[in-house]
């Protein structure tokens, strides 16, 4: 037979609702009576029913981690995942359940918002980029259900939002090449409607405008992030006339297909061409030379979109929006 918290209650002499205000913590018990009680706990083995502690107190201890899916996501969007260990340390310290939830479409995330709402089973949702929308986030907002977006949406919306400003970070590859004597700078980039890629490309703009160094158009290239596509992008540069001197890529996955183009081409790194890409994970180590990278470090990102929910569980109406983690240049072997 199990031990229950009355077996706890009777073998350390004190009454049910001690046992139950130390194991959740009571600042109303002493600190003599805890560690008493504490011991008896640890004496009779008894483990507490979770479910039912939080079933009382009208708690999952579960979080949602929501985001669209898509063919072969672990390897076209690993970025994903960098942001879900990232949350899952700081839910684990916490005693939170966390559950990775893929959603088919927007009408499907919003069909599975709705379900955890109306079914209370989960405290709260986190929200990747892709699984935003105006109606979702006025489902969110409209049931006071707390949630935090991962990534700045591009409407105006009331809901809690953490990101990483990505214009300053295409501010910071160009001005690391610029102090390197790069003049002709090119940009690979990601989709066209890829708005982390856009950003990302402003900021080189940005900069290159400050320092009135003219960015050709020939130079700044889109296409899907994929090794494939970074080959072809990087090989219509190289065949240009004259070829750039420093070339900035959006991603760490097109970067290896522009560093293959680059060695075909017989052109040196970074002798003949500096580069630099964005991402230190996952593929920039798979690069020869090692590439200098912007690092964003999103295990960081969701670290902090962790302990934002959390604040957001315990206090509805606080309101955040921010920008957080400044990226930071790694430098290695391919600039000069």
């Amino acid at each position: 037979m199990s031990i229950t918290i009355r077996d706890v209650a009777k073998a350390a002499g004190v009454s049910p609702s001690t046992v139950s205000k130390v194991l959740n913590h009571s600042p109303l018990i002493s600190a003599q009576t805890t560690n008493h009680v504490n011991a008896i706990i640890e004496e009779l083995h008894y483990i507490p029913n979770i479910r039912a502690r939080n079933f009382a107190k009208q708690k999952t201890r579960t979080i949602v981690f929501l985001t669209l899916s898509e063919p072969h996501m672990a390897l076209m969007n690993p970025y994903i995942f960098e942001i879900f260990t990232g949350t899952e340390e700081i839910f684990h310290k916490k005693d939170y359940m966390l559950q990775f939830v893929n959603a088919l479409s927007l009408d499907d995330a919003y069909q599975v918002i709705q379900k955890i709402i109306t079914t209370k089973s989960a405290d709260g949702i986190i929200l990747h980029g892709y699984a935003v929308s105006p109606e979702i986030t006025r489902l969110l907002l409209t049931q006071q259900f707390p949630h935090i977006l991962i990534g700045k949406p591009c409407f105006e919306t009331s809901s809690s939002w953490i990101d990483i400003n990505n214009i300053v970070a295409g501010e910071i590859a160009a001005g690391f090449l610029y102090d390197r004597g790069i003049r002709k700078m090119a940009f690979v980039g990601g989709r066209k409607q890829d708005r982390i890629s856009q950003m990302r490309l402003h900021g080189v703009r940005q900069f290159a405008a400050q320092r009135l160094i003219p960015i050709s158009p020939e130079y700044l290239l889109y296409g899907e992030p994929t090794i494939e596509e970074g080959y072809k992008l990087a090989t219509r540069l190289l065949t240009s006339s004259p070829i750039p001197d420093g070339i900035i890529c959006e991603n760490s996955i097109s970067a290896v297909g522009v560093v293959k183009a680059i060695r075909e081409h017989g052109l040196s790194i970074p002798k003949d061409i500096s580069f630099i890409c964005f991402d230190n994970y996952p593929f920039s180590f798979m690069i020869d030379p090692l590439p200098t990278v912007v690092d964003i470090n999103l295990y960081s990102l969701g670290i902090e979109a962790a302990k934002n929910l959390l604040k957001i569980i315990k206090c509805p109406q606080m309101h955040i929006q921010s920008y957080i983690t400044l990226p930071s240049i790694i430098q290695r072997d391919s600039t000069k």
